[in-house]
């Protein structure tokens, strides 16, 4: 394994690793690739982490970090059934569900402690806010913001999910799932992962009892789940509409869905803000 100009941490070295490089003694040490010679130097980790803006300042002694970088995830779609009242003898129309918003996007990079500190007076960060949940008119929900770690770490925000309004039904377009951002900044970068798209049903009363039909499902979109994980899961609903479930550290929000008591409209949820993770390895 080689890695120029940057040195391996080996905090718990095997033993077949400890007789290829000399030592035998237990603890963290750092060697630079093909010395063959380890330098018995106490090593420290630390993490800051970083949901909000600011700068990175780094610790005493940084030899070098990783940065993990996720930018907002997109907002949910609204939605907008069609009329209908339960327990009347004439209800029917359509139960609908926005389009899950996409996650944020991943990126990470080592550095070292010179790069870092090429920029005078720390690095600046910047989390990208969640897109805003689609509105029950309905709208369709707003995109994530963009998460950097001054130029080096980048990732893009993920797309919002589009709305669904039952009363102007045009399925090849509504309850789209949002679409991820594109590729960011990094040694390694993923574009995170798009939205679930909304479902609909159609639904009648029956008309001896005056009751909604059972058979009357429908999911809201998933909003994409991002590096670190996703929102709760899409619920169906039959009778009342449901605020999508807001994502969190750069998912997705879920689509909204709405009932059959009326049009009953309901909001997407909220994308999840980006989050950007620096683990620092310092050196006595």
């Amino acid at each position: 394994m080689t890695m120029t100009g940057l040195p391996i941490c080996v905090p718990f070295p095997s033993y077949a690793c400890r007789r290829t490089y000399g030592f035998m003694a237990s603890g963290p040490y750092v060697t630079t690739p093909g010395s063959g010679t380890p330098k018995k130097t106490a090593s420290t980790g630390n993490i800051q982490v970083f949901y909000n803006s600011g700068t990175y300042v780094p610790s005493e002694g940084l030899t070098f970090c990783i940065v993990e970088c996720v930018g907002g995830g997109g907002g949910g779609g609204g939605s907008l059934g069609t009329t209908g009242t339960a327990g009347t003898t004439s209800a029917s129309g359509w139960l609908c569900a926005g389009g899950g918003g996409a996650s944020g996007g991943y990126s990470r990079s080592m550095l070292s402690s010179a790069q870092v500190l090429s920029v005078s007076g720390g690095v600046p960060v910047v989390i990208g806010v969640g897109g805003t949940g689609g509105t029950t008119t309905p709208t369709a929900g707003g995109p994530g913001g963009t998460s950097a770690f001054g130029t080096f770490v980048i990732s893009n925000g993920g797309g919002g999910g589009s709305a669904f309004d039952g009363p102007n039904m045009s399925p090849d377009t509504q309850g789209r799932g949002g679409i991820r951002g594109a590729p960011g900044t990094g040694q390694f970068v993923s574009q995170g992962c798009g939205g679930g798209m909304g479902g609909a049903d159609y639904f009648e009363s029956i008309v001896s009892t005056g009751q909604q039909n059972p058979q009357a499902l429908t999911y809201s979109g998933m909003g994409g789940p991002s590096f670190f994980g996703g929102p709760d899961s899409a619920f169906s609903q039959i009778f009342s509409g449901e605020t999508g479930t807001s994502g969190a550290l750069g998912s997705g929000g879920n689509g909204g869905l709405s009932g059959a008591n009326g049009p009953d409209p309901a909001a997407g949820g909220q994308g999840g803000g980006g989050v950007i993770i620096v683990t620092e390895f310092c050196f006595s």
